[in-house]
């Protein structure tokens, strides 16, 4: 595939670029993700995607969910609350551990990716994408790719912007931008946005708000000193809030009365219905517009950050970059119910993190040597607390033992409810050192290599319980005791019954979960009873490499190969209830990559070609542990799989004629599968379906299942995207355009067993805009509408929720963009 489309460029390039005629080329787009400083992107032996100031407010793109439309490799979903990056089908969840992408705001980590998801800023100049591991490059190891915001430093002169949003869904989203000197050697800048609309999806249940509204607030501040013209200090803060009815459960995507709802034991003659009428939540099945909830869902947010960045050009052949940053996070979420009007149960999460960090880079050339030397350290502590309830009703059907009576008098006085409780410190530091050079052979031919050294140190200390309330709930709950709100009441011995999540629910206890009540590693300062175990712990060194060529082939041809090995680090089971089986190692990928960067008829023409490999080692994966002396396996994150993948992805864009602008972009993943992923475990629900199939690859007796040569989850087949865009001359420096915007995603499966359940079928949406902007851009006004057909799609499938549940994407919204720059 490489040799073909390099013949095809050398042989093609100049033939094509004689046929130009007029003068509409494309610029040149600058990056800054080698950290050499700006760089052009076709000379950049990186796959990176760069969407700039313009696209993003003409797409109204102004938060990170907002990108997937202008990168094709990158998908963003939703695990509750938490943001889930993925590029090019490499991703994860980083609650326990560090995200697979590294999300970035002007060079600084976030290791909780809420302030770049739910901020809206005008302040923007671009948003960089880069795709692969990046660990020689940035301070994170980050195997699958980062994404860098990038904010516009305070300006020599005078500026101000203002952009104000209206829309459906009662929508109000304001920000606004003044930047400029205060002294000659002092400037500074502020941005502040405020967004707010009413929810998407309606809840079936009367009187319960909508879910996926926003109310939230954020500031950023920057003040740069220049020293001299060549020693600069940069100093930025930045605040958010939010307090919001948000979509963290979603709507079902199967009736509760469906046959598919089952309940087995270890064999098909075991299944039997697990189905329950719930009228209101069946009625709305297949639109992805209503879900069901008993009580309100509710997240609130409060997240800061100040950082320093130094800049000292020493001479022409060094320059050094310090940047010292320190963030916080706090987050409370509560959520409730099994997706019907039934009050099943409620969970109430409480997060808080802070972390700091220290960058020094030093970028440099020597004759033909170019390249960056990078020192970084980090420290964080997170600190998640948990309380999750779940209740059964006497069943008012007697063929059903699951279903779940509305919650009136005459059913409060004989419900037995689990509760599970967590409260769990995660303190971490990591030290790396990282180069990324470039010698050049000749003029047009280069050598990359590069590498990094990464030491790091985490701890585990949590206190996690669970047990069974007998006869009646705590009060405090939803559902409850009304006659003691607030309070959890007490309990005594004969009231609760000790039980393990691997057990079934009747007393059972596995001896090496539930001997000491409750599991304990390290917590300080409790007194209960028992011994109290020492902290988990886990050091970790490993070494990375980079190698790769790049060539200049033509004056319009650059062409690259890289080879990159990655490693995301090790960690634990939040959710352990022993010590045994609750630590895994990390995982590792190595990335092959060949890539062209070409302009075509005379710089009218460009496509950017990225053809890539992943192979992984020690995939860090859920699968089930058989824990000594026990036929009781318990669930636990461990590094069970391998894994491989080869796609492709590119970039075109192509301007024909004076005034038209057409993009594309596609990520196309014909390979992404488990090589060896034997003890796996799909989701709950799927389970049941493989136990009523005789599926050969299940073991229902130790509950796993073989997933090797299955489809990797969350890696579409195809992703594709094409705009195009017409620009008006209406006279006097006045112009007009108009833009349209289709995206598809093709098939993706959400659980490890490729049954249908858990697959997302294929889907598009388009995007449409229209706008005027006046002589010297002053004054704007833009007409706006994304998923104009009003598509009804899945961001994410959640087929292991107890009646499998999607995460809608957004419906038709539209609106119009007044925007004023002085």
């Amino acid at each position: 595939m490489l040799a073909g489309a390099s013949l095809a460029i050398l042989a093609l390039a100049a033939p094509f670029a004689a046929r130009a005629a007029d003068s509409n080329t494309i610029g040149d787009v600058v990056v800054t993700a080698t950290k050499t400083g700006a760089t052009s992107l076709q000379k950049t032996p990186i796959s990176v995607s760069v969407v700039g100031d313009q696209s993003l407010e003409t797409d109204h793109a102004v938060t990170l969910k907002d990108l997937p439309s202008e990168v094709t490799a990158l998908k963003i979903t939703n695990a509750n609350a938490n943001v889930v990056v993925y590029i090019r089908g490499v991703g994860g969840y980083a609650s326990n551990n560090e995200q697979d992408v590294g999300v970035y705001m002007d060079g600084v980590y976030m290791g909780r990716t809420s302030s770049v998801f739910d901020s809206n800023f005008n302040d923007l100049e671009r948003v960089e994408v880069a795709k692969g591991p990046q660990g020689t490059t940035f301070g994170r190891n980050s195997v699958g790719g980062a994404l860098n915001f990038i904010t516009k430093q305070p300006s020599t002169t005078f500026q101000f912007e203002n952009t104000l949003n209206l829309g459906n869904y009662n929508l109000i989203d304001e920000a606004a931008h003044i930047s400029g000197p205060i002294t000659d050697k002092l400037q500074a800048s502020a941005s502040i946005g405020y967004t707010k609309h009413d929810g998407y999806i309606q809840d079936v249940v009367a009187g319960v708000p909508a879910i996926g509204g926003q109310n939230r607030v954020n500031f950023r501040g920057q003040l740069k000193y220049e020293f001299n013209n060549d020693i600069t200090n940069l100093i930025r803060v930045d605040y958010l809030y939010t307090h919001e009815d948000y979509a963290i459960n979603s709507t079902n995507y199967i009736s509760t009365t469906d046959p598919r709802y089952l309940s087995c034991g270890t064999t098909a003659a075991s299944c039997a219905s697990a189905a329950f009428p719930a009228p209101l939540a069946d009625a709305k099945i297949g639109n992805y517009h209503y879900y069901g909830a008993a009580a309100p869902q509710i997240t609130s947010e409060l997240d800061y950050g100040i950082n320093d960045e130094l800049n000292w050009k020493l001479n022409d052949n060094i320059s050094f970059k310090n940047l010292l940053a320190y963030r916080t996070d706090q987050n409370l979420a509560f959520y409730s119910g099994n997706g019907t009007e039934y009050m099943t149960g409620a969970t109430a999460t409480l997060y808080f993190q802070h972390q700091f960090s220290d960058e020094l880079t030093m970028a440099h050339t020597f004759g033909n040597l170019k390249g960056v030397v990078g020192l970084y350290g980090w420290t964080e502590f997170e600190h998640q607390i948990g309380d999750s309830i779940s209740y059964t009703y006497p069943s008012a059907n007697p063929t059903s033992t699951y279903y779940y009576a509305t919650y009136a008098p005459g059913y409060n006085t004989k419900i037995n409810g689990t509760e599970s409780y967590q409260d769990t410190r995660f303190p971490t530091q990591s030290y790396a050192i990282y180069a990324n050079e470039t010698y050049q052979l000749t003029k047009d031919v280069g050598i990359i290599f590069g590498g990094r050294y990464t030491q790091e140190h985490k701890v585990l200390d949590t206190y996690n319980t669970s047990f069974i309330w007998n006869g009646g709930l705590p009060a405090g709950w939803y559902g409850s005791n009304p006659a003691a709100p607030g309070s959890r009441g007490t309990t005594s011995a004969n009231t609760i019954n000790t039980y393990s999540c691997s057990c079934s629910l009747n007393g059972q206890t596995n001896p090496l979960t539930s001997t000491i009540f409750p599991f304990v590693l390290g917590y300080g300062g409790y007194n209960g009873p028992g011994s109290v175990s020492p902290d988990l712990t886990q050091t970790i060194s490993a070494f990375t490499p980079k190698l790769g060529i790049q060539w200049q082939a033509t004056d319009n041809a650059f062409l690259y190969f890289t080879a990159t090995r990655g490693f995301k680090s090790g960690g634990f089971s939040f959710t352990a209830r022993n010590a045994f089986g609750a630590t895994f190692q990390p995982e590792w990928i190595t990335t092959y990559e060949v890539g062209a960067k070409t302009d075509w008829l005379d710089k009218k023409l460009r496509i950017n070609v990225a053809v890539f490999r992943n192979d992984w080692t020690n995939l860090q994966v859920n699968s089930q542990t058989l824990l000594p002396n026990t036929t009781l396996p318990l669930t636990e994150a461990s590094n069970a799989a391998g894994a491989r993948e080869t796609g492709l992805d590119a970039d075109v864009t192509w301007k024909p004629w004076d005034g038209w602008t057409f993009t594309s972009s596609v990520t196309w993943l014909p390979d992404a599968i488990y090589t060896s992923y034997t003890s796996g475990q799909p989701t709950n629900f799927i389970k049941q379906l493989m136990i009523q199939n005789g599926d050969p690859k299940f073991n229902p007796v130790l509950s796993i299942y073989n997933a090797s040569g299955n489809r990797l989850m969350n890696a579409p087949d195809v992703t594709a995207n094409v705009t195009g865009q017409k620009d008006f001359d209406i006279g006097n420096g006045n112009t007009l355009f108009v833009r349209g915007e289709l995206n598809y995603t093709g098939s993706t499966s959400f659980d490890i067993s490729d049954y249908a359940l858990g697959v997302r079928n294929p889907f598009g949406y388009g995007n449409l805009s229209a706008g005027y902007s006046s002589a010297g851009g002053h004054y704007q006004v833009e007409l706006w509408g994304r998923n104009v057909t009003n598509v009804q799609y899945a961001d994410t499938l959640l087929p292991g929720s107890k009646i499998p549940q999607a995460i809608p994407g957004a419906p038709a919204t539209f609106g119009v963009r007044l925007n004023y720059t002085y």
